[in-house]
């Protein structure tokens, strides 16, 4: 949540504020469908501490500043943390 500017390789990003739950952790990353058993367990656990009045948070919106190719196994560092959280 503190994240401001983050870098993965050579992209760097600006992190403009949390989004709601998408469906990617509902999906079975080895074949692409969704799984509904899968579907339920995180919500319970995001509901806990990452409930807000617009849904439960589990995502940042970015957006790239420079561009590139992003790859498993690249490091991520911060760039920049936001000093005033609201």
């Amino acid at each position: 949540d503190q994240w401001e500017t983050i870098q993965i390789g050579d992209i760097i990003f600006d992190l403009s504020k949390a989004c709601t739950r998408c469906t990617v952790i509902s999906v079975d990353q080895e074949t692409g469908v969704i799984d509904k058993e899968r579907d339920k367990n995180p919500l319970k656990v995001l509901a806990r501490y990452r409930n807000s009045p617009k849904g439960i948070l589990f995502g940042q919106y970015m957006v790239h500043k420079t561009e590139g190719r992003i790859a498993v196994g690249q490091h991520l560092t911060v760039l920049k943390k936001r000093e005033n959280l609201s």
